[in-house]
């Protein structure tokens, strides 16, 4: 059973006591934009690394204007990299490769160097933070693998999808 898979509370059970096998632990969170996912993801982070103990992944940050508007957002890995995923207007090189998710011009390139590469380590006992996996990240070829691939191979997540 692959780590994505929709795990009830009775199938778990049976995992864990019939078969010796640790479920898998990953929660998804869905809504509108602005509901809080993010925010519950950081707090989850936030705990779980209070303690000592590991995490892989990243999640985004918005970055807001003085008017309140969204100017971009950026992706923050667990190891505190920091990269700019989309912006109103475009940033950076003109080697960058970008894509567009309404008005936002999408980095592609920070996907695949920052985003994907802090999902590398994922697996085991640390917590896997995917927030999110969105139109944006999916423009960058590859990532739904590295988001499946870390998602397999971790026993407990959390996750955000629009």
């Amino acid at each position: 059973m692959s780590a994505h898979t929709l795990v009830t509370t009775d199938d778990a059970h049976t995992l864990e006591t019939d078969f010796e096998v640790p479920a898998p632990r990953i929660i998804m969170l869905t809504g509108r934009p602005g509901v809080g996912k993010t925010t519950i993801v950081r707090a989850a982070l936030d705990a779980w690394t209070a303690n000592g103990r590991a995490a892989a992944g990243f999640h985004t940050r918005e970055e807001l204007r003085d008017d309140g508007r969204r100017a971009g957002f950026e992706i923050v890995t667990v190891d505190g990299r920091r990269a700019s995923l989309a912006r109103r207007e475009a940033r950076g090189s003109k080697k960058s490769h970008v894509g567009r998710v309404g008005q936002f011009k999408v980095n592609t390139d920070a996907v695949r160097d920052v985003a994907m590469d802090a999902l590398k380590s994922a697996g085991g006992d640390r917590l896997l933070v995917l927030d999110e996996i969105g139109r944006m990240e999916l423009l960058c070829e590859g990532f739904d693998a590295a988001a499946r691939d870390a998602l397999d191979a971790s026993r407990v997540g959390i996750a955000t999808v629009p």
